[in-house]
């Protein structure tokens, strides 16, 4: 009877705090959703403040259970969610802070994270057998059927993804040694699976996963 009481409590637990979240992303959503005559630093702040209230939630319901009595382990969320709001009310707050020394990046933290997302594929494919060029094509094709785009207008005047595109990626992977070691971690790990072998449809399988996947999706 307990253990049926259990779960379902946390049954409920889990539905409230997806109800929760499933708000703030309707908010969040609504926030960012193209309208002309909205102001872009109106669109931003709401969208924050959603971003904000969040990681509130979420902290909430997590220090609500026994495992995170008196919220260890959750101050970084604490910490996120409380420097959001300093931002939208006109702080500077630390921990959003540039660091010292570095200069304005090219890519944003969502494009770098599509652009390793890419790079695991084709280095994937590789291990394979695959040639670079065919194995950039391929993830290319994956990723422009889910909306990614490149920089560059060509010359029909998209911004539709190449193997071109994605082979300058590659290249330019090893540039940032911490994202490239965890790519050639990935694919290690992955080739040394015997219960999950990497094989040429798995791998199309995952790179269409992570393409439609809604971290990839709300970078776009």
């Amino acid at each position: 009877m307990a253990d049926r009481e259990d779960h379902n409590d946390l049954v409920r637990w889990v539905l409230d705090l997806q109800a929760r979240l499933y708000t703030r992303e309707a908010q969040y959503r609504l926030a960012k959703e193209a309208q002309p005559d909205r102001d872009p630093e109106e669109v931003r702040v709401e969208a924050t403040v959603a971003t904000a209230f969040a990681l509130i939630d979420l902290h909430q319901a997590l220090a609500a259970l026994p495992q995170f009595a008196g919220g260890k382990g959750l101050l970084p969320l604490q910490d996120l969610a409380q420097a959001l709001g300093d931002l939208v009310t006109g702080g500077q707050p630390v921990l959003l802070q540039r660091r010292a020394g570095v200069g304005k990046g090219k890519d944003t933290f969502g494009r770098r994270y599509i652009k390793k997302q890419a790079v695991t594929g084709v280095k994937c494919l590789q291990f394979l057998g695959y040639n670079e060029k065919a194995a950039c094509s391929a993830v290319a094709r994956v990723f422009s059927d889910a909306g990614v785009k490149g920089r560059k207008r060509r010359q029909d005047g998209s911004h539709s993804l190449d193997h071109g595109t994605i082979l300058n990626w590659v290249i330019s992977a090893p540039d940032n040694a911490e994202e490239y070691g965890q790519i050639q971690r990935f694919v290690a790990e992955w080739a040394a699976d015997t219960k999950a072998p990497m094989t040429e449809a798995a791998v199309l399988d995952w790179a269409r996963e992570t393409a439609n996947s809604p971290p990839v999706q709300s970078k776009i």
